[in-house]
Protein backbone atom coordinates (compact mmCIF):
# COMPACT_ATOMS: atom_id res chain seq x y z
CA UNK A 1 0.00 0.00 0.00
CA UNK A 2 1.13 3.47 -1.24
CA UNK A 3 1.48 6.00 1.46
CA UNK A 4 -0.04 9.53 0.90
CA UNK A 5 1.83 12.19 2.43
CA UNK A 6 -0.46 14.58 1.71
CA UNK A 7 -3.53 12.85 2.72
CA UNK A 8 -1.54 11.40 5.90
CA UNK A 9 -1.32 14.76 7.21
CA UNK A 10 -4.17 16.33 5.87
CA UNK A 11 -6.31 15.53 9.94
CA UNK A 12 -3.63 17.07 11.79
CA UNK A 13 -3.58 19.90 9.18
CA UNK A 14 -7.05 21.13 9.84
CA UNK A 15 -6.78 21.18 13.72
CA UNK A 16 -7.13 24.31 15.08
CA UNK A 17 -3.76 24.96 17.45
CA UNK A 18 -6.16 24.52 20.67
CA UNK A 19 -7.25 20.90 19.97
CA UNK A 20 -3.47 20.11 20.91
CA UNK A 21 -2.81 20.01 24.57
CA UNK A 22 1.05 20.87 25.55
CA UNK A 23 1.64 16.87 26.90
CA UNK A 24 0.05 15.59 23.96
CA UNK A 25 2.06 17.80 21.52
CA UNK A 26 4.83 16.56 23.33
CA UNK A 27 4.11 13.28 22.98
CA UNK A 28 3.49 13.24 19.55
CA UNK A 29 6.90 15.31 18.91
CA UNK A 30 8.47 12.29 20.83
CA UNK A 31 6.79 10.19 18.49
CA UNK A 32 7.13 10.90 15.30
CA UNK A 33 10.77 11.87 16.13
CA UNK A 34 11.61 8.09 17.11
CA UNK A 35 9.82 6.99 13.91
CA UNK A 36 11.74 9.58 11.70
CA UNK A 37 14.54 8.31 13.08
CA UNK A 38 14.02 4.23 12.15
CA UNK A 39 13.37 5.51 8.90
CA UNK A 40 16.52 6.93 8.12
CA UNK A 41 17.83 4.14 9.74
CA UNK A 42 15.82 1.61 7.14
CA UNK A 43 17.00 3.88 4.49
CA UNK A 44 20.41 3.40 5.17
CA UNK A 45 20.28 -0.34 6.00
CA UNK A 46 18.49 -0.86 2.33
CA UNK A 47 20.60 1.38 0.21
CA UNK A 48 21.07 -1.21 -2.47
CA UNK A 49 17.12 -2.06 -2.50
CA UNK A 50 14.73 -1.84 -5.20
CA UNK A 51 13.97 1.96 -6.49
CA UNK A 52 10.29 1.13 -5.26
CA UNK A 53 11.06 0.33 -2.04
CA UNK A 54 13.08 3.45 -1.60
CA UNK A 55 10.70 5.18 -2.68
CA UNK A 56 8.27 3.86 0.37
CA UNK A 57 10.84 5.03 2.39
CA UNK A 58 11.10 8.54 0.71
CA UNK A 59 7.48 8.77 0.73
CA UNK A 60 7.44 7.81 4.77
CA UNK A 61 9.70 10.17 5.53
CA UNK A 62 8.10 13.08 3.86
CA UNK A 63 4.92 12.18 6.30
CA UNK A 64 6.84 12.32 9.50
CA UNK A 65 8.74 15.34 8.56
CA UNK A 66 5.27 16.89 7.37
CA UNK A 67 3.67 15.83 10.66
CA UNK A 68 6.96 16.86 12.62
CA UNK A 69 6.47 20.48 11.32
CA UNK A 70 3.10 20.85 11.82
CA UNK A 71 2.91 20.24 15.58
CA UNK A 72 6.89 21.95 16.57
CA UNK A 73 6.03 24.74 14.47
CA UNK A 74 4.07 27.92 14.82
CA UNK A 75 1.13 28.65 11.90
CA UNK A 76 2.47 31.33 9.80
CA UNK A 77 -0.53 33.33 8.26
CA UNK A 78 -0.01 32.88 4.26
CA UNK A 79 -0.58 35.34 2.28
CA UNK A 80 -4.31 35.41 0.50
CA UNK A 81 -3.06 37.53 -2.60
CA UNK A 82 -0.49 38.86 -4.77
CA UNK A 83 0.13 41.90 -2.80
CA UNK A 84 0.17 39.96 0.75
CA UNK A 85 2.61 37.87 -0.63
CA UNK A 86 5.41 40.68 -2.30
CA UNK A 87 4.89 41.98 1.13
CA UNK A 88 4.69 38.30 3.56
CA UNK A 89 8.15 37.82 1.07
CA UNK A 90 9.82 41.44 1.89
CA UNK A 91 8.84 41.11 5.38
CA UNK A 92 10.60 37.28 5.39
CA UNK A 93 14.03 38.10 3.86
CA UNK A 94 14.65 41.44 5.93
CA UNK A 95 13.91 38.94 9.00
CA UNK A 96 16.23 36.31 7.19
CA UNK A 97 18.88 38.79 6.87
CA UNK A 98 19.15 40.05 10.20
CA UNK A 99 19.18 36.36 11.63
CA UNK A 100 21.50 34.95 9.17
CA UNK A 101 23.67 37.79 8.06
CA UNK A 102 23.32 36.47 4.43
CA UNK A 103 22.77 39.09 1.68
CA UNK A 104 19.76 38.33 -0.26
CA UNK A 105 19.01 40.37 -3.62
CA UNK A 106 15.47 40.55 -3.69
CA UNK A 107 13.59 41.25 -7.09
CA UNK A 108 9.65 41.30 -6.91
CA UNK A 109 7.57 42.38 -9.89
CA UNK A 110 4.34 40.90 -9.41
CA UNK A 111 1.06 42.48 -10.51
CA UNK A 112 -2.16 42.19 -8.14
CA UNK A 113 -4.33 39.25 -8.70
CA UNK A 114 -1.75 37.56 -10.73
CA UNK A 115 -2.02 34.40 -8.72
CA UNK A 116 -4.64 32.22 -6.46
CA UNK A 117 -4.19 32.07 -2.82
CA UNK A 118 -3.31 28.87 -2.97
CA UNK A 119 -0.29 29.26 -5.53
CA UNK A 120 0.75 32.70 -3.20
CA UNK A 121 1.07 30.33 -0.53
CA UNK A 122 3.07 27.45 -2.02
CA UNK A 123 5.79 30.09 -3.29
CA UNK A 124 5.73 31.56 0.11
CA UNK A 125 6.60 28.31 1.21
CA UNK A 126 9.18 27.33 -1.54
CA UNK A 127 11.27 30.94 -0.85
CA UNK A 128 10.89 30.05 3.17
CA UNK A 129 12.11 26.19 2.34
CA UNK A 130 14.90 27.17 0.27
CA UNK A 131 16.03 29.99 1.99
CA UNK A 132 16.33 27.86 4.99
CA UNK A 133 18.49 25.24 2.93
CA UNK A 134 21.02 28.45 2.08
CA UNK A 135 21.62 29.10 5.38
CA UNK A 136 22.17 26.03 6.48
CA UNK A 137 25.03 25.52 3.81
CA UNK A 138 27.13 29.01 5.20
CA UNK A 139 26.00 30.48 1.72
CA UNK A 140 27.03 34.81 1.92
CA UNK A 141 25.16 35.48 -0.90
CA UNK A 142 21.38 34.13 -2.55
CA UNK A 143 18.72 36.17 -4.51
CA UNK A 144 14.82 35.64 -4.62
CA UNK A 145 13.08 36.84 -7.51
CA UNK A 146 9.33 36.70 -8.30
CA UNK A 147 8.63 37.86 -11.82
CA UNK A 148 5.33 38.16 -13.96
CA UNK A 149 4.56 38.02 -17.60
CA UNK A 150 1.74 37.62 -19.69
CA UNK A 151 0.90 34.14 -19.49
CA UNK A 152 2.70 33.18 -15.99
CA UNK A 153 4.58 33.86 -13.03
CA UNK A 154 8.38 32.99 -12.93
CA UNK A 155 9.96 32.07 -9.03
CA UNK A 156 13.36 31.37 -8.45
CA UNK A 157 15.46 31.31 -5.37
CA UNK A 158 19.74 30.91 -5.95
CA UNK A 159 22.11 30.16 -3.16
CA UNK A 160 25.95 31.04 -4.16
CA UNK A 161 27.17 28.10 -2.05
CA UNK A 162 30.28 25.91 -3.65
CA UNK A 163 28.96 22.78 -2.51
CA UNK A 164 24.98 21.39 -3.11
CA UNK A 165 21.75 22.86 -1.13
CA UNK A 166 19.79 20.16 0.90
CA UNK A 167 17.16 19.80 -2.38
CA UNK A 168 20.01 17.40 -4.18
CA UNK A 169 18.41 14.67 -3.28
CA UNK A 170 21.61 12.75 -1.87
CA UNK A 171 20.04 11.79 1.22
CA UNK A 172 16.83 10.79 2.66
CA UNK A 173 15.90 13.72 3.91
CA UNK A 174 16.87 15.94 1.54
CA UNK A 175 14.78 13.51 -1.14
CA UNK A 176 11.54 14.33 1.06
CA UNK A 177 11.86 17.59 0.84
CA UNK A 178 12.41 17.49 -3.17
CA UNK A 179 9.51 15.51 -3.21
CA UNK A 180 7.22 17.93 -0.98
CA UNK A 181 8.28 21.04 -2.60
CA UNK A 182 7.33 19.56 -6.74
CA UNK A 183 4.09 17.90 -4.91
CA UNK A 184 3.17 21.38 -3.59
CA UNK A 185 3.76 23.08 -6.72
CA UNK A 186 2.11 20.54 -9.07
CA UNK A 187 -1.05 20.53 -6.53
CA UNK A 188 -1.51 24.69 -7.45
CA UNK A 189 -0.40 24.27 -10.99
CA UNK A 190 3.16 25.39 -11.03
CA UNK A 191 6.08 23.32 -12.29
CA UNK A 192 9.15 23.37 -10.32
CA UNK A 193 12.95 22.38 -10.79
CA UNK A 194 16.40 22.49 -9.23
CA UNK A 195 19.31 23.07 -11.00
CA UNK A 196 23.12 22.99 -9.82
CA UNK A 197 26.05 24.63 -11.15
CA UNK A 198 29.26 23.51 -9.39
CA UNK A 199 31.21 26.19 -7.58
CA UNK A 200 28.35 28.72 -8.53
CA UNK A 201 25.32 26.86 -6.23
CA UNK A 202 21.60 25.71 -6.74
CA UNK A 203 18.27 27.22 -8.16
CA UNK A 204 15.64 26.17 -7.13
CA UNK A 205 12.83 27.59 -9.62
CA UNK A 206 9.13 27.20 -10.03
CA UNK A 207 7.03 28.69 -12.63
CA UNK A 208 2.98 28.88 -12.37
CA UNK A 209 -0.10 29.91 -14.79
CA UNK A 210 -1.22 33.08 -13.64
CA UNK A 211 -5.09 33.80 -13.14
CA UNK A 212 -5.43 37.06 -14.72
CA UNK A 213 -4.19 38.56 -17.93
CA UNK A 214 -3.53 41.98 -19.36
CA UNK A 215 -6.52 43.28 -21.72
Amino acid sequence: HRLDPIAGTAAVESLPDTVLGRTTRDNLVALVSDLDARVDALYDQFDDAPDDLRDELAQLKLTTTDVLALVTTPRRQMPLCSHSLTQALHEYVDGFRQRTGVTVALQLRLEPDSLQPDQAATAYQIVEEALDDVASHACAQASVSLLSSDSHIALSVHGASPGALVTDGTTLASEARLLSLHRRAESVGGILCVSQQPQHGTTVACVFPRTTHHA
